[in-house]
């Protein structure tokens, strides 16, 4: 699959510390990357397995090849394999 998305499942959301462990517990690169209120991005590709986690606010996923929009909340994981389109 190109594209999943992994829901938080705990009752309150994570703390970036928390999300930033477990990620390089699964030896993944981690940086942080934030977007001003309302900011739109033209859609595109990667061309590496990009995972985003949402530590605060929201960020919305059009995702045109599978005719979907996401929608991450703090917590929620959205991972992207190499040429998978987005636009958020």
């Amino acid at each position: 699959m190109e594209l999943k998305v992994i829901p938080w499942a705990g009752q309150t959301a994570p703390s970036e510390a928390d999300l930033r462990e477990a990620l390089v517990k699964q030896e993944l690169k981690v940086y942080q990357w934030s977007n001003r209120p309302e900011e739109v991005y033209v859609g595109h590709t990667h061309g590496y397995h990009k995972i985003v986690c949402v530590v605060e606010g929201s960020i919305k996923f059009d995702c045109p090849t599978h005719h979907k929009m996401f929608n991450l909340m703090p917590g929620d994981r959205l991972e992207l394999r190499p040429g998978c389109g987005t636009a958020p």
